[in-house]
């Protein structure tokens, strides 16, 4: 990563696709392991992926691609969707989504000639917790686009 720094001024975006699979990919590699401490190992990995962002330069813009896990809601309350992780100490301990000012989720809407439109939720619309800064975006749903995301940040923040 250190041609981050200087050399590459070129690079201003980074997407990680898929995050989920960085966790998964680590567990299955160690399946045979005995123990918890794998389990922590893995959250710290997941959990460094998740914040070397910030030691990037400040016009690199990180996307963390990821899937969703909806769990049932407790007591008979409404299903919770989050970003899908390994284990709980993510869940319990660190909460993923807290570390992101920017929380988009794909939402699959089909139109009315039938055609599947692929888009963004860019706040919580009641069924994703999505979220943006105030302003960042002017709709609910935007275009499933990252070039879109990444012109909008840049405007946002100018």
């Amino acid at each position: 990563m250190s041609h981050l720094y200087g050399k590459r001024k070129d690079i201003k975006n980074i997407v990680v696709d898929d995050w989920q699979y960085v966790m998964s990919n680590e567990y299955m590699r160690r399946a045979s392991e005995k123990g918890f401490e794998k389990f922590t190992e893995i959250g710290k990995n997941a959990w460094s992926t998740l914040n070397k962002s910030k030691s990037l330069r400040e016009d690199i813009k990180v996307f963390m691609l990821t899937h969703s896990d909806t769990q049932p809601g407790e007591f008979g309350s409404s299903p919770v969707v989050k970003i899908k992780t390994i284990g709980k100490l993510l869940d319990d301990k660190i909460n993923p989504a807290g570390l992101f000012s920017i929380l988009l989720y794909t939402d699959v809407n089909k139109k009315e000639n039938g055609q599947m439109e692929y888009r963004f939720v860019t706040n919580n619309d009641g069924n994703y917790p999505a979220k943006s800064p105030m302003d960042m975006f002017k709709d609910l749903y935007i275009p499933n686009d990252l070039a879109f995301v990444a012109k909008s940040i840049d405007e946002y923040y100018g």
